[in-house]
């Protein structure tokens, strides 16, 4: 096989390989991962089989050489390190380290926009490169029809040859290549969108205006604890995060009197943020249970939240968490998920319903 052939097929699978990654709904999280990763790896083969245009470009760039090599080669470059970057921050949010990122939204958007910034530096190669892709692909694959024979009379009486069909040629790539990038970038960014907006609420709860005519409660009527001293404000920047009065605050970082509904989410609070804590278990059932308890199971420790970070994710309840890293009570649709589970022996723990 030519290595014009092959070049073609690579650069071929990497475009529409990298506009798939763009379809997350379609692909799910899983191989999102692993389609990046494969796409990587063909870039830099990419990169490789170009190495030694690289290195001649490189050494005469400041001296003898054509314009037009020059912007090729400050393109690719750009292109290099876009992708670079779009790599590590994919990395970077990716269940394959699990970080526990605080600004999880920011570091998403940088990676989605950055794809969107790559996408367009791509077209922008497609459309110098034209020439050679639709050569390219009428010599090996028969996409484009042969072009008219010239008229070499024409030409020698100083007339220019037609050149309407090297403009139908372009418009047609062109034409195929923006509207496909423009349906993905679309879908990407709705997609990411609500993601966000499911992994936000998972963080606040219900949407709420925030009420600033609340007044602090005097000390001399009730007493108050502070949780948390974290300080944290609406959008919240931990999984812990609860704004019960719709001030913009987390309750937890506020002296606000101890009702029951506060004290059920301190308690469930304490539990998942400190499962392996000093206490021993007898001692902190008697700190945090109330009168009405029940025995609950969390499965995994993992608090896996939208969309989803293993193949293992459920959520019946339906408030964005996955049921196996919650503490709750065993019911026969969460029964019959647990059996299929394969840590199924779970780690038992009381805790207020």
């Amino acid at each position: 096989m030519s290595k014009q052939k092959v070049n073609w097929i690579v650069d071929t699978i990497l475009f529409i390989g990298f506009l798939s990654t763009f379809f997350l709904n379609w692909t799910g999280l899983f191989w999102h991962q692993w389609l990046g990763f494969i796409l990587g790896v063909l870039a830099l083969y990419h990169l490789l089989t170009h190495w030694p245009w690289v290195v001649a470009v490189t050494k005469r760039l400041m001296g003898k050489t054509s314009q037009q090599s020059r912007i090729y080669y400050l393109l690719d470059w750009t292109i290099f390190l876009s992708f670079l970057f779009i790599g590590l921050s994919g990395l970077w949010i990716s269940t394959w380290l699990d970080l526990d990122l605080k600004d999880y939204l920011f570091y998403k958007d940088l990676h989605v926009y950055g794809s969107i910034v790559s996408l367009i530096l791509i077209l922008i190669k497609i459309a110098t490169h034209w020439r050679w892709i639709v050569k390219t692909a009428r010599t090996y694959f028969g996409l484009w029809k042969s072009p008219a024979p010239v008229n070499l009379t024409a030409v020698k009486a100083g007339r220019s040859p037609d050149k309407s069909l090297d403009r139908r040629e372009f418009l047609q790539l062109m034409g195929i290549a923006g509207l496909a990038s423009l349906l993905s970038a679309a879908n990407l960014v709705d997609f990411s969108q609500a993601a966000g907006q499911a992994i936000l609420e998972n963080h606040t709860g219900e949407p709420q205006q925030p009420n600033t005519n609340l007044e602090p409660a005097s000390s001399s009527e009730t007493s108050c604890r502070v949780i948390c001293d974290q300080g944290c404000t609406y959008p919240g920047e931990c999984r812990r995060f609860i704004d019960q009065n719709g001030n913009g605050i987390c309750d937890l970082t506020e002296c606000v009197t101890g009702d029951r509904s506060l004290q059920e989410t301190e308690k469930s609070t304490l539990i998942q943020e400190d499962p392996n804590s000093p206490l021993p278990e007898q001692e902190l059932e008697l700190q945090l249970a109330g009168e009405d308890t029940a025995v609950c199971s969390v499965l995994c420790p993992k608090s896996c939240a939208y969309p989803g970070e293993c193949r293992d994710y459920i959520d019946l309840n339906h408030n964005g968490l996955c049921d196996l890293g919650e503490c709750l009570e065993i019911t026969n649709d969460l029964e019959s998920q647990v059996s299929s589970h394969s840590g199924g022996s779970g780690r038992k723990r009381r805790g207020k319903q």
